[in-house]
């Protein structure tokens, strides 16, 4: 016996968040294990044969799920035999599978080949009791592509809040320029997954985490006109209050809120005086929360 619930969970954004709780609260009533089902891709671009951008990998969302109180997250292979499932073989799936005995999800979760199955609330199918969760929270309903959207259009605290969260990028301090450094602004240079979510070119008041400790920062997202030629989209992190060699070490940015978008300066003189004003406005920003 067991309580399942199933989908992408991209971002693990509150609507998630709702669907989780509920799942690990009816588990514990009744002292049994909670599920998460998740897939090692983007379902949707899958079947759309579209480029697979994401917000969260596996391992940001398993960290993200478990925090809700979920038991155990599973990540299932969806492949095109997968896509071509019967609603009924689905279930029966899940019953052999993971011992589900109680399914939740929200009032537009389908399952099954060309989302064929749908769940009634309170129905029984398969031996399985079904629950349907209503993922609206302030009668806005969320989903992990408006706040895809958000973040390409550059409305970092509108996706916050639809997440929950501060949106985060996390990777490998890969060596730059080294220019920042040269004009006193020393920055990071971060290797991030190709296939992550970016926000919208710009600079961004954020904050860095390396080694356990948090700093406050300000991020360039973009191509960086006024001191490379291309198109190439870089994250550029200065770190107001950190010094250090951090080449090779893994570290997390997270978006806070908006500056302004990027510029090409006429001279280095004129960057540095934006740069003075941007680390500024980082150093005074308090978090409106």
């Amino acid at each position: 016996m067991s309580v399942v619930t199933v989908g992408d969970f991209d971002g693990v954004h509150l609507g998630h968040r709702a669907l989780l709780r509920d799942v690990a609260s009816f588990a514990d009533s009744q002292k049994i294990p909670s599920i998460a089902v998740t897939f090692d891709r983007n379902t949707k671009s899958f079947l759309r044969q579209t480029d697979p951008y994401y917000l969260t990998d596996f391992e940001e969302k398993k960290s993200l799920i478990l925090s809700e109180g979920i038991g155990h997250v599973c990540n299932v292979p969806f492949d095109d035999a997968f896509s071509k499932m019967s609603p009924q073989a689905f279930l029966t799936l899940l019953k052999e599978r993971y011992g589900c005995t109680h399914l939740f999800g929200g009032a537009d979760f389908r399952f099954g080949c060309g989302g064929e199955g749908a769940l009634t609330d309170g129905a029984c199918v398969e031996g399985i009791v079904q629950h349907v969760v209503s993922l609206k929270t302030d009668l806005v309903k969320i989903s992990s592509s408006t706040i895809r959207t958000a973040l390409t259009d550059g409305l970092i605290e509108r996706a916050n809040s639809w997440l929950g969260y501060p949106y985060f990028v996390s990777g490998t301090v890969v060596e730059g320029k080294h220019l920042g450094r040269t004009i006193g602004f020393p920055t990071v240079n971060l290797a991030s997954p190709m296939q992550k979510v970016l926000p919208k070119n710009g600079v961004y008041i954020t904050e860095t985490t390396v080694d356990g400790t948090a700093y406050r920062s300000v991020t360039n997202v973009g191509v960086r006109p006024s001191v490379q030629d291309g198109d190439f989209r870089n994250i550029e992190t200065h770190l107001l209050e950190a010094r250090g060699d951090f080449y090779g070490k893994t570290i997390t940015v997270r978006f806070l809120s908006r500056l302004r978008d990027e510029i090409r300066f006429a001279d280095l003189g004129a960057l540095m005086q934006q740069l003075r004003i941007d680390r500024d406005a980082a150093f005074s920003w308090r978090n409106p929360g």
